[in-house]
């Protein structure tokens, strides 16, 4: 059955549609691929959108966004229905995968010549030529499918194709409706046992009066990096500085540690410190293990994480003998997280600076 407030909001969305189109005289799928990029933005799904609608046989891209620093790619396919009866606006696992192959398609046939067949008005001939000349750079290919219709649910997969790395994503009607309508993100569970190859060794810190436990361990940099490479940001939303590219000085220090001193790492670097609702532990030969962490967010250290991912994905660095300190906090009552984390998170970001003149006169 489908909850009211999501045939309210499917109603309310295709009046939009329709009125903006009518407005700008623009085909009602032109405006729900820019209106759903507006969600995929503040979602952190995409940092931004370009239009770019294209369709042949076995064919389709309604837009893109392009990471030039990484050389990453997101396509964006539509499924537009224009249908506010969701009763009517089922759509099946077959169409899904039909539409992923579609995308897909576009970025087997652009690292061929499928630029020379689009006509060079037509914005996708710029993506077609840009994973032309990104060919053999191209390390991740994400592909957003966005319907106004309700899919079956199913989590984000991925695999591999001639070494690139493709993610599939969906974002439908119920899930658009649950994000504007409540600003949440889907929570993150992290199982170790995935991650580590096993339970994460920890000690752990109960504080006296209950309010909080705390796990103290050393989390394989190689986990910490595949982390980020399936959910991205997503994992530092409640961090007070989000990092978006390994640009400043610290990052460079970061990366050249991973380059160059890979050992040291954990010696130079202040590890990363983490919020979670909860947690499930298990007894081991060597102590306690961490098994799976609910709602996983890094709320210091979001500069290590991503300089991990970019710099294993970017340099090809090898994170084998990386290991991170890392301290996990459970706050046990619900009502105490609001006012909590934000304090965990700006403490622990709160640094006085250092200058080197002031190391070397010590």
């Amino acid at each position: 059955m489908i909850a009211g407030d999501v045939l309210e909001f499917s109603r309310d969305f295709h009046e939009e549609i329709r009125a903006e189109a009518h407005a700008l005289e623009a085909l009602r799928e032109e405006v729900f691929v820019e209106k759903m990029g507006n969600i995929l933005e503040d979602y952190g799904e995409i940092e931004s959108l370009v239009p770019c609608q294209y369709k042949s046989k076995g064919i389709k891209v309604d837009a893109y966004h392009y990471d030039d620093e990484f050389k990453d790619f997101t396509l964006i396919v539509s499924h537009f229905l224009d249908e506010d009866d969701l009763s009517k606006a089922r759509v099946s696992n077959d169409e899904v995968n039909s539409l992923f192959r579609s995308a897909t398609n576009f970025l087997t046939r652009s690292l061929k010549d499928l630029q020379n067949k689009i006509d060079i008005s037509n914005e996708a001939h710029e993506l077609a030529s840009l994973i032309t000349e990104c060919k053999g750079d191209i390390r991740t290919a994400k592909i957003v499918l966005i319907t106004d219709g309700i899919t079956q649910k199913r989590p984000a997969d991925r695999d591999d194709m001639d070494g690139i790395e493709i993610i599939r994503t969906i974002w439908d009607i119920e899930r658009s409706c649950h994000y504007c309508r409540t600003g949440e993100r889907e929570k993150i569970t992290i199982e170790f046992t995935e991650y580590c190859g096993g339970p994460l060794p920890c000690v752990v810190r109960k504080n006296e009066t209950n309010i909080y436990s705390t796990y103290l361990g050393f989390i394989p940099g190689i986990a910490l990096a595949n982390m980020y490479a399936r959910w991205g940001i997503k994992m530092l939303d409640m961090n007070v500085r989000v990092f978006l590219s390994a640009r400043g000085n610290v990052n460079k220090g970061i990366r050249e540690t991973i380059l160059k001193e890979p050992d040291m790492f954990c010696a130079y670097n202040n590890g990363i410190t983490i919020f979670a609702r909860s947690v499930e532990i298990t007894a081991t030969e060597a102590g306690l293990g961490l098994v799976r962490a609910e709602d996983f967010q890094i709320v210091n250290g979001g500069q290590t994480t991503a300089s991990l991912y970019h710099t294993q994905k970017k340099d090809r660095a090898t994170l084998n003998n990386i290991f991170v300190q890392m301290k996990l906090t459970v706050i046990h009552n619900p009502d105490d997280v609001p006012r909590l984390v934000p304090k965990i998170s700006e403490y622990s970001n709160t640094q006085n600076k250092v200058q080197m003149a002031d190391l070397a006169a010590n």
